[in-house]
This record gives structure tokens, sequence and C-alpha cells, in this order.
């Protein structure tokens, strides 16, 4: 029963400085990175959005494969941007996200209801990179 209690003794006494360690590793690995998009013109975690959002990264966006916009919406998962069914550009150009879109034959020359902002300038003809007046 000596024996016992001395080898029982050093097993705690041998794991109680790992403990210790695996305890500090556990806070560190708790916190969570926060992801801030902006949305609407202000800013708000992406937690709080109700819309799917899809980043870019800078590293993708520096790669000398996009010729213009359109290569990088056919880029992002569920969207896709270019000639529909075939026909010749300006008249069937078109963005589609995830099944809702316009191309400019159907457009009738309104506001599109899909397009995308650079730097906070908004570019809503598919046909042009040009930002509005």
């Amino acid at each position: 029963m000596k024996k016992t209690a001395i080898a029982s003794a050093i097993a705690l006494a041998a794991t109680l400085p790992l403990s210790s360690v695996v305890m500090s590793q556990s806070d560190e690995s708790m916190e969570v990175e926060e992801v801030i998009v902006s949305v609407s013109r202000r800013d708000v975690p992406v937690m709080d959005l109700s819309q799917s959002v899809q980043a870019i990264p800078e590293q993708t966006l520096a790669q000398p494969a996009f010729n213009d916009v359109r290569d990088i919406y056919n880029r992002v998962p569920g969207a896709t941007a270019g000639l529909v069914n075939g026909q010749k550009a300006p008249l069937a150009e078109g963005i589609q996200m995830r099944g809702s879109g316009v191309t400019q034959s159907n457009a009738g020359g309104g506001s599109m209801p899909v397009g995308y902002y650079i730097d906070d300038v908004p570019f809503l003809d598919v046909n042009s990179l040009s930002p509005p007046p």
C-alpha cells in the first residue's frame, strides 16, 4: 500500500505540469477571428449578415489570369458572367448569381438587379468596366 501511495504521488506530480501546458494551449485555441465586411456602406461582422459572402483573396486577384471582371465572377461559386446561350455580345451579356440575374437583352434599359462594387464605386452595366458618371 505504501508503494501504491508513492507511485500515485509520483504519477500525479509528473502529470500536473503537463495539464497546465494543455490548459494554456486550449485557451489560445479558443480565440476566434472575426471577419468584418462592408455592406450598405457600413462595416458589419459577417456573422450578423443574412446574405452569403464570398471573399476573394488579394493573392488570387493579383494573378495575371484575369482579363476583366467577368473572369473574377466565374471564380465565385454560384456566379457566372459571360455570353448567354452562345449569342453575340453585347446583346446577351449577363451575370447570374445562384440562378438569379439579368442579361443586357432583357434588362429593358432600367437598373440592373445584379451589380458589384469596387472600392465603393458601383458597376451596374456588365458590358462596361467604366463606373457610372
